[in-house]
């Protein structure tokens, strides 16, 4: 039987969102009658003075005891990364009243998207001063030996990226998270959270007494996915609460670029060309924050409504997008702050990776890099999303370079549009371009190759 709402998830690598369509509505055959959905919890106190956007961000955070190695998740989207931006604020400052314990010590291992840091002891964090007059005769102790008491070993993780993980060998995935987590327990809460919030949404808009088996779900996997990345994801699916491939209403799996098929064919009605004709083709590049999936498809039916296809070439592509950006960028930062004092900046303060990476989203939307794009400066004494550390690691850095007159011009860092384009953005460009141009040498080779 079918179900009357269809709910379809982009899980994507850097965002997620949803779409929700009702059968049996006027239009319901149209994409007008789908859907979407901007509020989400936590996007105003995070994301304001971005775009208005239909998607959260793909994070966890989770709080748990490294010792017994069990980890419960506190959150996820916006309001992870209000989580762990507080959970970091909090930690520096008990940290630094306490006095006797360096903070580098409290935090922080970064590894491809898994951030892991020690949290602030309760008690320095609602007393610090009465801690350090219990601590006051254990003061010949080493500061790693007060450090590591019961109250300390409790830690933050702050996760992001794990979408990616589902392509690595079982092994390398386990190798960069902590404790009891594993790529498909994270992949599975977030699913989770994801679909409960769903339901809430929609029983508050359509129907109080909804279950989720009473939904047709979908969700987006990219086709280069080889066979076990996809039998994980839609296994992840079925344990978050999605229904399952045998049952109906059942879980759809949906191939990406296919589903931009779709949608960019139902776009052609609005405009003046309305419609392929038969046989004709179009090429689908679908680039996300961790993927490049194309595909070549021809239009298989002469009907209008029809969406049916053939595939011409194949779905291929290879891992890119917006992650790789992001990564280039903070690559470049690095360099110029220099990587030995911005590394040991992001140890002692766990957030500041993400707190420039959260300035650099507005900047990259900005950026259209063509001749008239202006120098971008990062102020590292008044920026907000700057810490006194950095400053001074970059100014240790400038004077390692020139010396003691370092030309450091209103403490501000520079990044040109030339860099900005050759080390950030081009790379990235260019994965696509090839990509195209490869599609279309294997269906040139194709056709020479079938002329008589």
């Amino acid at each position: 039987m079918r179900s009357r709402i269809v709910v379809a998830i982009d899980f994507g690598t850097t965002y997620s969102g949803h779409a929700v369509h009702i059968r049996g509505v006027s239009g319901s055959d149209d994409q007008q009658s789908v859907s979407r959905f901007f509020d989400w919890p936590g996007v105003k106190g995070i994301h304001s003075g971005s775009r208005r956007y239909c998607k959260t961000i793909t994070a966890l955070y989770y709080e748990g005891d490294e010792e017994q190695g069990r980890y419960e998740l506190q959150s996820w989207g916006w309001p992870a990364l209000d989580d762990f931006n507080e959970a970091c604020k909090l930690a520096r400052k008990a940290h630094n009243n306490a006095g006797f314990i360096p903070f580098d010590q409290v935090a922080a291992e970064y590894n491809n998207g898994v951030t892991l840091f020690r949290l602030a002891d309760p008690l320095l964090r609602s007393d610090p001063s009465r801690h350090m007059a219990q601590q006051a005769s254990t003061s010949f102790m080493p500061s790693n030996s007060i450090s590591s008491s019961a109250a300390t070993r409790r830690f933050g993780c702050y996760v992001t990226q794990f979408k990616l993980d589902l392509v690595l060998p079982a092994a390398k995935r386990q190798q960069k998270l902590p404790g009891d987590l594993t790529t498909e327990r994270l992949i599975v809460d977030y699913l989770r959270s994801l679909v409960e919030f769903i339901m809430q949404m929609l029983r508050l808009t359509h129907d109080n007494t909804l279950r989720r088996e009473e939904v047709e779900w979908c969700i987006t996997v990219p086709s280069i996915w080889g066979v076990s990345a996809k039998q994980l994801m839609t296994a992840c699916a079925e344990k978050a609460g999605m229904g399952n491939m045998r049952t109906s209403p059942r879980l759809e799996m949906i191939l990406e670029p296919e589903g931009g098929s779709v949608y960019c064919q139902m776009e052609l009605r609005r405009g003046p060309k309305k419609q392929l004709r038969k046989g004709e083709k179009m090429m689908i590049v679908d680039i996300g924050g961790g993927t490049i999936d194309l595909v070549v498809q021809a239009k298989a039916e002469e009907e209008e409504e029809s969406i049916a296809v053939d595939e011409v070439v194949g779905s291929y592509g290879q891992l890119g997008g917006g992650t790789f950006v992001d990564a280039a960028f903070l690559e470049l930062i690095a360099e110029k702050i220099g990587k030995a004092g911005f590394e040991q900046t992001c140890r002692q303060d766990p957030g500041v990776r993400m707190r420039i990476l959260g300035w650099w989203q507005l900047v990259k939307q900005s950026f259209a890099g063509g001749p008239d794009a202006r120098s971008i400066s990062l102020d590292l004494q008044e920026c907000p999303v700057m810490c006194n550390r950095l400053h001074q690691a970059w100014k240790e850095e400038q004077a390692r370079l020139f010396g003691p007159q370092a030309p450091l011009e209103d403490d501000c860092l520079w990044l040109e549009p030339d860099e900005l384009r050759q080390r950030i953005f081009d790379p990235e460009v260019d994965k696509v371009l090839n990509q195209i141009d490869l599609q279309v040498v294997i269906k040139d080779d194709d056709e020479a190759n079938n002329t008589p």
